[in-house]
């Protein structure tokens, strides 16, 4: 949609797995010249360069990102709660409209944690394999480290603040479902 819309936050995304376990990842912005790529067991790299995850504890210095379902207003898994929490929580949190780069970001260290429901295989495989590689944590927001089985929903993070993420998540969850029953 950014790409149709000529907003320069794009990427093509590819990732390979192989019986259900990411094993290489390659995503490419055009518009940056930036190549990360990422293979099980031998790190992952910005344009040849290695890269890491953040180093920040406390969600109060954190950077963070998400998207929305493109139903926003048909799911019940829309994120709004979430947003607005994490907003209260953390230093910032934005919307950049390409899964892929949000997630390659948090590999590179440029952001500090994302979370999504909703989501698709093909727009979080290779990212994931990136975070897990440059030494952050991934799960669905549950917590279960098989984040490519649907529903797909994801918490990609440094291990500092993974854990408080899926907290955050839990408390969210656990507070609409009361304000629904």
């Amino acid at each position: 949609l950014n790409y149709a819309h000529g907003v320069p936050i794009y990427c093509v995304s590819i990732g390979y797995a192989h019986l259900g376990k990411m094993t290489l990842g390659v995503i490419y912005d055009p518009t940056r010249d930036e190549l990360f790529t990422a293979a099980r067991g031998k790190g992952a790299w910005l344009n040849d360069a290695p890269i890491h995850v953040s180093n920040y504890s406390d969600l109060i210095n954190c950077m963070l990102v998400t998207g929305f379902p493109h139903d926003i207003w048909g799911s019940p898994g829309d994120n709004m709660d979430n947003f607005f929490r994490f907003s209260q929580l953390a230093q910032s949190v934005r919307r950049l409209g390409s899964a892929a780069l949000d997630i390659a970001y948090v590999a590179a260290g440029r952001l500090d944690g994302f979370w999504q429901n909703e989501m698709y295989q093909w727009d979080i495989a290779a990212g994931c394999l990136m975070v897990e590689e440059a030494g952050g944590i991934v799960s669905d927001i549950k917590g279960d480290p098989d984040y490519l089985k649907r529903p797909v929903s994801l918490v990609a993070a440094n291990p500092f603040i993974h854990p408080g993420m899926l907290e955050v998540l839990t408390e969210v969850r656990e507070n609409r479902f009361e304000i629904e029953n």
